[in-house]
């Protein structure tokens, strides 16, 4: 078994799942935390796995530029209307 705390960090996978409520405008929802700035948060940790030995890339400067790179990549769910009944 290989355990994720016997890897170097630089060989470590890590995902961030971001809240995004489907039901309201995507871009106003995308990283929603209750009054948080989890976007700012995710860029401030990802710069800090970077300092630890972590392979990151393409890092954000701030979090509204973390938002355009997943406009870009289109990394969140779009609500389009009520499901259609069969």
């Amino acid at each position: 078994m290989d355990c994720s705390s016997e890897k170097e960090n630089k060989d470590k996978r890590v995902v961030f799942i971001l809240n995004n409520n489907p039901c309201t405008a995507a871009e106003a929802s995308v990283g929603g935390g209750a009054n948080l700035d989890t976007l700012e948060s995710v860029v401030r940790i990802l710069h800090a796995m970077k300092e630890h030995g972590y392979q990151v890339e393409h890092i954000p400067k701030m979090a509204m530029n973390l938002l355009k790179q997943l406009w870009a990549v289109k990394q969140f769910q779009i609500f389009v209307g009520q499901p259609q009944k069969k």
